[in-house]
């Protein structure tokens, strides 16, 4: 499921709270990042990825942040695959994505 939040931070202080958990604190692996200049305003899409030990299966989150409007929009999607019982991702994809999604809460602001 993907989920799309409002923060009260700029498009660099985002890329970098996001980059900062994902590399530092669940030591996920940055896959590419990818920049568009829309006027004078910049969409960046990253991809991490990381691998859970514990069911033995990959994860990877895919993060858009944009500041086209008058605050910075993150749009996140989890993707995982298991390789045993079936291809099960034990829930890898939903704990990339609230792992993601609290940490930003402070940050969110309301419509």
């Amino acid at each position: 499921m993907s989920h799309t939040i409002k923060l009260g931070l700029d498009l660099i202080q985002t890329q970098t709270l996001i980059e900062k958990l994902m590399l530092d604190k669940i030591k996920a692996k940055k896959l590419d990042t990818y920049q568009i200049e829309v006027g004078e305003k910049l969409v960046v899409v990253t991809t991490y990825e990381k691998y859970f030990t514990r069911a033995a299966n990959e994860a990877s989150l895919t993060v858009t942040i944009d500041s086209i409007n008058k605050f910075t929009r993150v749009h996140f999607v989890a993707a995982a695959g298991g390789s045993w019982l079936g291809k099960l991702d034990f829930a890898a994809e939903e704990d990339f994505e609230s792992f993601i999604q609290k940490e930003l809460e402070t940050y969110k602001i309301n419509d």
